[in-house]
């Protein structure tokens, strides 16, 4: 997935740069073009807007309570003016075939297909999200399962080395703490056939010596202990 992030400096601008940093930690999202970040002061402003938007499969429209941008008479609304870098960035997206979603930052109201110029009015047709900037996570994961179909970023993003030995050692404890409540139950099982788990597996599998079952504890307590350590790790990956 490629994303383009359409947004009006005066109206969204810590907006989008929260939403850029959502959709770059997320796995999965190949790009995130954002222009106040993606553009090099060498760069040719327009024609990079133009060739960000060709590459990307979906663009989101941020859309605060000021995206029209502001009218002061006899000036209509920015918006409608032919040389609106926010103007063309929309109709270029609905021209393009890309996945376009409005995203109406804390409870702005999608324009009328009136209040648009004739190349806009096709995005009164998208379906809007609505974003609570209070609950930006929350709204956010809702919207990446919309467009998706996944699970949470949250639960989706690799974890990190530490996350891993934490995880992996927080199982390993748990495989110990069975372990030695086996061995205990054993202990206290008056009908066992012998005094130790080595002699007990030594009969079970009809082994030659007890050195033999003794072989085999050590393997299931290790088979035991990396299955514990491996469980919780493996378990992020499958939410």
């Amino acid at each position: 997935m490629k994303l383009f992030i359409s947004y009006r400096r005066a109206d969204t601008q810590a907006v989008a740069l929260l939403v850029e940093r959502y959709f770059s930690d997320t796995p999965g999202v190949e790009s995130v073009f954002l222009d106040v970040e993606d553009i090099d002061a060498a760069q040719r402003f327009g024609q990079r807007i133009r060739d960000a938007l060709a590459q990307a499969s979906h663009v989101i429209v941020l859309m605060g309570r000021q995206w029209r941008g502001p009218r002061t008479a006899p000036e209509p609304a920015r918006i409608t003016q032919a040389d609106d870098m926010v103007r063309l960035e929309v109709a270029q997206a609905l021209r393009s075939g890309a996945t376009v979603v409005p995203l109406l930052v804390d409870g702005a109201a999608m324009p009328r297909p009136a209040d648009l110029p004739e190349d806009l009015r096709g995005l009164t047709e998208r379906s809007a999200f609505d974003l609570r900037t209070a609950r930006f996570q929350d709204d956010m994961d809702a919207l990446l399962r919309q467009l998706t179909g996944r699970t949470t970023r949250a639960l989706s993003v690799p974890l990190s080395p530490g996350a891993i030995a934490r995880r992996a050692a927080a199982g390993s404890l748990v495989g110990a703490a069975l372990l030695l409540a086996t061995a205990v139950a054993y202990l206290l099982w008056d009908g066992r056939p012998c005094d130790g788990l080595a002699c007990a597996l030594q009969q079970a599998f009809g082994l030659g010596s007890e050195a033999d079952g003794l072989g085999l504890l050590a393997v299931l307590a290790g088979a035991v202990l990396l299955l514990s350590a491996l469980a919780p790790v493996l378990a992020h990956g499958r939410r």
